[in-house]
């Protein structure tokens, strides 16, 4: 016996709400990069230029969604990354969120996706916890949903350029954590409902280093 398949007026009734709630993500995505941005300038003065928004959802099938989504609108998912991320040091609230923090690793995965145009050039990182476990997103998921922003990120050019930035927001922001993976080293720092993360590329460094 055939499957059951909706009547072409409900599947395009339900394209049509799956599109508008992307077209909502990424909306919120470049509202919370505007006012990160306008955060580092005004309020902090940091100078660095905020270049990707982390969208975080609760399963992988609905990351598949999007970034299909994504494509089918005609966005460029540039990368595609599984990784492991661990805990190099944390807050005390974090470590009652997380219990025995110092074991505290897990999966990820990453879809890279360039938006060209406003405000201006960035990039969305859509990504899922695939295993293990990862307080800080299970918590941002229980207050926001699925499909909501986790962090808006900022590169350093090298290991003391990031060190001194996170020395200005302990200052004034609430350290979370810092976490490290074969990329380098980033840390989260609570700001108004996300995560400021100053990131560092430490592996291009090294293979910079080494080219040298």
């Amino acid at each position: 016996m055939d499957e059951p398949t909706a009547a072409p007026g409900l599947k395009d009734d339900m394209k049509n709400r799956d599109s508008d709630r992307n077209e909502r993500i990424l909306a919120n995505a470049r509202s919370v990069l505007t006012r990160a941005q306008f955060s580092l300038d005004t309020d902090y003065f940091i100078p660095c230029q905020c270049d990707e928004t982390s969208v975080l959802f609760s399963t992988e099938a609905e990351l598949d969604a999007f970034v299909a989504w994504c494509k089918e609108t005609g966005l460029s998912v540039f990368n595609s990354v599984t990784d492991v991320l661990s805990v190099r040091s944390c807050s005390t609230a974090f470590s009652v969120l997380a219990q025995n923090w110092q074991s505290s690793a897990f999966g990820v995965r990453f879809e890279f996706i360039d938006i060209p145009r406003e405000p201006f050039p960035h990039r969305i990182e859509a990504m899922c916890v695939t295993d293990g476990m990862a307080p800080l997103h299970d918590r941002q998921l229980r207050r926001n949903g699925s499909g909501t922003p986790i962090h808006v990120s900022f590169k350093a050019p090298n290991l003391h350029e990031y060190l001194r930035t996170a020395h200005e927001l302990n200052a004034v922001l609430p350290f979370m954590a810092e976490y490290s993976n074969d990329y380098g080293r980033f840390s989260y720092y609570e700001h108004g409902g996300i995560y400021l993360k100053p990131r560092v590329n430490l592996r291009d460094l090294q293979d910079a280093e080494v080219a040298g």
